[in-house]
């Protein structure tokens, strides 16, 4: 057992408090990266998909990247690390829903990029890859050498046409005023004095301090699930739900703060170009974290196991994917202009409602099983 998580396994008020001021530390830092990314935006005259997909998705999706690999180095095993992607994957898609469907009105006459949408179209192709993989590590051993799965491949292929569709969004213009609240309150702030050097290089400091505070939300998290809990969480089966509900959106809430940042400034396209930036890279995660449980253990298939909680968590996770894609076509430029506007509001309305209501139902399946 890990010195820190065992210390952590004895002492449940300082674990306990230590988790929620981590929770407010990553809050705070993920306030000031949402500013510094806008500031780097202006002065560097990049386009929303390149800072928020490419810059805000990988930064903030660092904590999922420390949990998922410090969850095999520490525990030795690949469900909580599954269960804390899958988890965050599907956390970030509700909120993203809870966003869109709050300000479903204000967003009325903003029209919904084809880099946005073919960016989670891949996404949902690495989920069903992911899917792949469990039945592989269940039924097809041959695909699974010394820990490794072969889908792995197949799911760093699919990120890799995230990227090209995420790039692709440089060429992409913003619709009208979108956004220009949020240029001039940056303007006029302190840090916007500073040159573009000072300024990437405060976001390289706000991501380290991202990763020192996902490293201990792992070994609180852990001595939570394992320990503390263990009569909720304690089976191997049911790390995974742990991960996915406590890792999944402790570790999603640099998302949430984007997400909530953005959308007091009605920033459409970076609301959506976060999300679908950190759940493409989130499925790399997965990739990496396998290839380190090879190096780790020969052990075969448990970065993939097929079980009832996985199987239900990347289901859900592909059908809000699906969902969250029919409203993004729902709102581009071609389905739009055909329809009048209490139609779209109608059919924006449902897909977001079904997106939020599949995420209830998973946790109900997940707490009743």
């Amino acid at each position: 057992m890990n010195p820190i998580v065992n210390y952590f396994n004895e002492h449940f008020a300082i674990t306990i408090s230590l988790y929620c001021i981590l929770l407010i530390a990553v809050v705070v830092i993920t306030t000031l990266l949402s500013k510094l990314c806008v500031i780097l935006k202006e002065k560097a005259h990049l386009s929303d998909g390149v800072v928020a997909g490419l810059l805000l998705g990988v930064i903030t999706s660092l904590p999922e990247l420390v949990t998922c690999i410090a969850s095999v180095f520490v525990h030795k095993t690949g469900s909580l690390g599954f269960g804390d992607i899958i988890g965050s994957n599907i956390f970030d898609i509700f909120v993203l829903a809870i966003c869109l469907l709050v300000c479903v009105w204000l967003f009325r006459k903003s029209k919904a990029n084809q880099v946005n949408t073919m960016t989670l179209v891949f996404t949902g192709v690495g989920t069903v890859f992911v899917l792949l993989a469990m039945v592989a590590t269940e039924f097809i051993p041959a695909l699974v050498w010394h820990g490794f799965n072969f889908f792995s491949i197949f799911i760093l292929l699919s990120y890799g046409a995230s990227i090209f569709f995420m790039t692709r969004g440089a060429k992409v213009k913003t619709n009208g005023k979108e956004g220009m609240t949020e240029v001039r309150q940056a303007k006029h702030s302190k840090l916007f004095k500073l040159n573009l050097g000072w300024v990437i290089c405060l976001i390289a400091i706000v991501a380290l301090v991202l990763i020192a505070c996902a490293v201990f939300l792992t070994f609180t998290s852990e001595s939570l699930i394992f320990n503390h809990w263990s009569s909720v969480f304690g089976t191997e089966e049911k790390a995974s739900f742990g991960g996915a509900l406590l890792l999944g959106v402790v570790t999603s809430l640099p998302e949430i703060v984007c997400c909530i940042n953005l959308c007091i400034h009605k920033e459409y396209n970076m609301i959506i170009d976060t999300i679908v930036g950190s759940t493409s890279f989130n499925l790399l995660i997965l990739t990496l974290a396998n290839i380190a449980f090879a190096c780790l253990t020969d052990q075969q298939g448990v970065m993939y196991d097929w079980n009832e909680y996985n199987l239900t968590q990347v289901i859900v996770c592909l059908v809000m994917v699906v969902v969250m894609v029919a409203y993004l076509v729902t709102n581009s430029n071609k389905v739009k202009t055909k329809l009048n506007e209490k139609q779209s509001l109608a059919i924006n309305i449902s897909t977001l409602s079904i997106t939020i209501v599949a995420y209830i139902v998973f946790l109900v399946l997940g707490f009743v099983k």
